[in-house]
């Protein structure tokens, strides 16, 4: 296993002097924590042993997954992403369950009927969170956050500020006239499909944007990779990247318990191996997170194509291949969200 996640960054690790040096302070790190085990031990079998009242709780799997799904959905745009998750997840059933070919056909059975509608009402639920939306497209014209992290591209500011966020800050009326001529017609008279298809319009060029700043920043990805894979085997002070520093590291971390990416506990080595191996890590985050960007905006670059001329109800590719590739980018894009570690990237 060691082997395995040494050979995913592709460092090549000779032995040399260092490594011996290493070797003796783990070897002193490990005899303070056998120390430190035997005074735990000793200090259990003690009358005066602390009371459970006192001891430090650890905490559960569910208490950590529960904290982290309030943080996740305390933000909208994750929220967000569960909601369009469910959504799809009902159209797939109301699809896959339907007795009639059309959608909305009355003579449709109870099941998926009642799941077409169920889905038609978080539809209009997702509008409501979007009224935020025009705001934050002035502030990611005038500060590029939309970018997503630091480049040094300054093409992928520029798709950001111009075409990321300046294509939100005109599809977000139209977004709220159709809200409003679905819910309030009498009072909005305006007609929701004509400005739904604009609004995908405003859509379809918000993701070729996307497809095209996804692909500078893997072209810069590529080119900080190279650099890191130079420094990797440079020789600065007469020492390399070996392979028993790491693989000490890792050994250590296991028999610790600990994440040799997440704890501070080895960072007294102080070798530029250890900041190399970090910043693998948080390259290929980068690298993950990018790719799957590019994933999600392929996966909506027909629906928003069929929707911007037909509306949902009469769609240009079917029912079935556009609401399919809804569902995969909703699927995707939780994953992003919810498990890519990527340094400050998106």
């Amino acid at each position: 296993m060691i082997a395995g996640h040494i050979s995913r960054y592709h460092i090549v690790l000779p032995l040399s002097r260092q490594s011996r040096l290493i070797m003796v302070s783990v070897q002193e790190r490990k005899r303070k924590l056998q120390l430190n085990k035997n005074y735990e031990s000793s200090l259990a079998k003690s009358p005066h042993r602390p009371t459970p009242a006192t001891r430090i709780r650890q905490q559960s799997k569910l208490d950590s997954f529960l904290a982290s799904y309030c943080e996740y959905t305390s933000c909208t745009s994750s929220f967000d992403i569960i909601l369009r998750v469910f959504v799809y997840s009902l159209w797939m059933l109301a699809w896959a369950t339907r007795s009639s070919p059309t959608p909305y056909d009355e003579s449709n059975n109870v099941f998926s009927s009642s799941m077409y509608d169920l889905m038609d009402d978080i539809h209009l639920c997702r509008y409501i969170f979007r009224f935020s939306g025009f705001l934050e497209a002035i502030e990611g014209i005038r500060t590029g956050s939309w970018a997503g992290g630091s480049w040094e591209d300054p093409r992928i500011i520029f798709i950001a500020k111009y075409f990321l966020a300046g294509s939100m800050l005109i599809y977000y009326p139209f977004d709220h006239l159709v809200y409003l001529g679905f819910t309030i017609p009498r009072l909005v008279k305006v007609d929701p499909w004509l400005h739904f298809s604009y609004s995908c319009r405003v859509w379809f060029i918000f993701i070729i944007a996307e497809l095209a700043a996804c692909r500078l920043k893997l072209m810069e990805l590529k080119k900080n990779r190279i650099e890191l894979e130079l420094a990797a085997k440079k020789n600065d002070d007469k020492t390399e990247v070996f392979t028993d520093e790491v693989n000490l590291i890792f050994s250590i971390s296991v028999s610790t318990n600990c994440n040799p990416f997440q704890t501070t506990q080895f960072l007294s080595f102080g070798s530029r191996e250890w900041c190399i191996l970090c910043k693998y890590k948080i390259h290929f985050g980068r690298v993950r997170f990018v790719k799957l960007q590019l994933l999600r905006s392929l996966c909506t670059l027909i629906p928003a194509i069929s929707w911007s001329f037909y509306g949902r109800k009469n769609s240009m590719f079917g029912e079935a291949p556009e609401n399919g590739l809804m569902l995969i980018e909703a699927y995707l894009a939780l994953y992003q969200e919810a498990f890519s570690s990527d340094g400050d990237d998106d």
